[in-house]
């Protein structure tokens, strides 16, 4: 198989805000509850602004999440969430749900993730993404390292490196 990518050549990190950015489409109920839960729940989420992406150009995407500090991942049943990893490749902090699909590559060292569906624990998880990017220091580079090592396996370079693997296999069988 040839995976697909996020591409590591538009989506960076920028200059850290204090910005939450998701993608709320495909879990709009959701992400109203988990931004209620967490302005509940976090005495300082008033510091903190939401940069709610949709209907975006491509380079408007990349640079909404190359200036935020954190995401909140809103996948939903996808074979294969691109957004969540576009997020890791810019840097930030990622929270939240996995699509199912993201479970291939999510795990407690480049994300805080919940089950499917659970917005109280997503709530939670965003607070600990929040506290995490706050506190910085090496546990936000151990965590930010993590993600952009997951990323990076999914990016636009080793897309094209399996592309060209595959072509040569099938000119030689």
């Amino acid at each position: 198989m040839i995976p697909a990518f996020a591409d590591e050549r538009r989506f960076k990190p920028l200059t850290k805000q204090r910005v939450i950015a998701c993608t709320p489409r495909k879990r709009q109920l959701e992400s109203r509850n988990v931004i209620f839960m967490f302005s509940r729940l976090f005495e300082s989420s008033a510091r903190w602004k939401w940069s709610l992406v949709q209907s975006a150009a491509e380079d408007e995407v990349a640079a909404a999440f190359g200036g935020a500090a954190v995401f909140l991942s809103l996948s939903r049943l996808e074979g294969l969430p691109i957004t969540t990893l576009e997020a890791m490749a810019c840097g930030c902090v990622v929270a939240g749900f996995t699509g199912i699909g993201g479970r291939e590559y999510a795990t407690s060292a480049n994300g805080f993730w919940v089950e499917e569906d659970d917005c109280e624990s997503c709530a939670l998880a965003l607070a600990s993404a929040v506290r995490l990017a706050e506190a910085g220091g090496p546990a936000l580079r151990a965590m930010n390292s993590a993600a952009m090592k997951t990323a990076s396996d999914w990016s636009h370079a080793n897309f094209l490196r399996e592309l060209e693997s595959y072509w040569r296999r099938s000119i030689h069988s």
